[in-house]
């Protein structure tokens, strides 16, 4: 008998050190991949941060009255691109697989019609009492300087839509759909529920374990109805109604 630890009892596997670092196909390759590096990048490059101290003083606008807003709507485009343009053109360009099957179609419209209905319908009482609480108020909407002014505060809440369309193409799109073949349904809700949950540190105590809840039910909906169109509507609408209560509560609008 060959005792656990022992340079013949790791021998006999036949696996050599590279080995375990060699994907079973090249989709999960790709697919694990870019989980793996997508929400680090976002929360490096696109973060407001980045914008304020690299990419305003490199453009000169670093004094502008706007920047804390510029700075946000920067953020939402980051995470358009590395969250939704970057994922996409590897499912479509690189795996050669239809948008569609990664969620980006109407799916069941029946049940997702009448449970987006239902979602929406909560999210107004939820958003409203958690916009009454402190570190709620603290911090949405992520612009103070948007909620000032009525039109501004429109636009920025338009421009909004970016961020969620990145966060849940990645996370109930690309991931999940990516991998449930692989890892079975469960396997990949969980997935993309833990980078999703990790986004959330330095987020009020209740939003991070929300957003644990949320990760899995928010990919069972997916899987459901087969879309990621639902979800990202309901994503939005809430994210819209926290802003906008969290504003008036908070004292906010001009």
């Amino acid at each position: 008998m060959i005792a656990p630890g022992t340079d013949e009892g790791m021998s006999s596997t036949g696996s050599g050190f590279w080995s375990h670092l060699r994907p079973p196909d090249r989709a999960g390759a790709w697919v694990l991949g870019l989980g793996v590096v997508l929400p680090p990048a976002y929360v490096q490059f696109g973060n407001p941060g980045f914008y304020l101290q690299v990419l305003a003083p490199l453009a000169g606008v670093a004094g502008h009255p706007l920047a804390e807003m510029h700075a946000r709507l920067y953020q939402f485009c980051a995470a358009f691109v590395l969250f939704f343009a970057v994922p996409a053109l590897v499912w479509r360009g690189v795996l050669g697989r239809g948008l569609a099957e990664a969620g980006l179609r109407v799916g069941d419209g029946r049940f997702g019609g009448k449970s987006l209905v239902v979602a929406v319908a909560l999210a107004v009482p939820l958003a409203f009492l958690s916009a009454g609480q402190a570190d709620f108020q603290a911090e949405y909407p992520l612009s103070r300087l948007a909620a000032a002014d009525g039109g501004r505060f429109a636009a920025y809440e338009v421009a909004l839509l970016l961020y969620y369309v990145g966060w849940e193409f990645l996370f109930r799109g690309f991931l999940l759909f990516g991998l449930r073949d692989r890892i079975g349904d469960f396997g990949a809700i969980a997935v993309q529920t833990f980078p999703s949950a990790l986004l959330h540190i330095g987020k009020p105590a209740g939003e991070l374990w929300a957003s644990v809840a949320a990760g899995f039910l928010l990919g069972a909906w997916a899987l459901k109805t087969r879309s990621v169109l639902y979800v990202l509507v309901f994503h939005y609408a809430l994210g819209v109604l926290n802003d906008v209560f969290c504003a008036i509560r908070g004292g906010l609008t001009g």
